[in-house]
């Protein structure tokens, strides 16, 4: 654990985060947008570092990690990240038991049930080292760039936002496209929300299939993650990459 300047005395750093990370993290810039991100009205984002989904709420038990904790997580982690769900804001005052054996709440935080809205999202890795490697970060860009295109074709555009992940680049989808309807129970949503994900999980193998036809030079160098699901986690626009 080490100490920063005298004006965040009380902010004392630990587990991966350190001097550098938490310089720019607190950067106003920086902490709006992450902040920003991570809310839409009432509807809120997980928010996580590195190793940490939950945060203590007292007695033993956990709560969600939110951006109301941004200084505690940003003091802690050096990688940053949120999920592509928003939820109630109700179950951000959730607690649970913290299972030690299992490392993990004894009751669920935070299901489809409680979703509100979801960024739908592609995370385009490349396989190799996309700084050193011209032909890897090509691969990676044009993968992107196809993956807008059939998006496009499919009457997406202006809700599509792309953004260089560190080793790759994130596509995501507004996910002022899929949110839950007033009228729909808790059910409604898990039903909703599950079978949106397994959609477009299943248009992103299609998508991948697709482009390697088109472009088996690329073969091996990049690959699309097909893992849309339950409190999905990408890095935070702005977070310092794990490595």
């Amino acid at each position: 654990m080490s100490s920063i300047k005298k004006e965040d005395s009380s902010v004392s750093l630990s587990g991966t985060a350190n001097k550098w990370s938490w310089e720019h993290y607190k950067r106003p810039e920086v902490r709006d947008t992450i902040i920003r991100f991570c809310q839409d009205g009432t509807k809120q984002r997980a928010f996580n570092g590195d190793k940490g989904w939950y945060i203590s709420s007292g007695n033993g038990a956990v709560r969600l990690r939110s951006h109301e904790d941004y200084e505690d997580t940003a003091s802690k982690f050096r990688t940053l990240y949120a999920t592509l769900d928003l939820f109630d804001p109700g179950v951000f005052n959730t607690s649970s038991p913290w299972d030690e054996k299992a490392g993990k709440p004894e009751r669920p935080i935070g299901i489809f049930r409680d979703c509100q809205a979801y960024t739908l999202g592609a995370d385009i890795d490349s396989i190799g080292n996309i700084i050193e490697d011209p032909s890897i970060k090509q691969a990676v860009e044009d993968t992107a760039k196809f993956l807008v295109g059939m998006l496009n074709e499919a009457g997406i555009s202006k809700s599509v936002h792309c953004l260089y992940s560190g080793g790759g680049i994130y596509v995501f989808i507004h996910h002022a496209l899929f949110q839950a309807k007033p009228e729909w129970s808790p059910e409604d949503r898990e039903e909703a929300f599950r079978s949106l994900t397994g959609a477009y999980n299943m248009f992103l193998a299609d998508a991948e299939c697709k482009f390697f036809e088109l472009h088996p030079e690329h073969l091996g160098k990049v690959k699309i993650d097909k893992i849309n699901n339950q409190k999905r986690k990408f890095k935070c626009i702005f977070s310092i990459h794990k490595e």
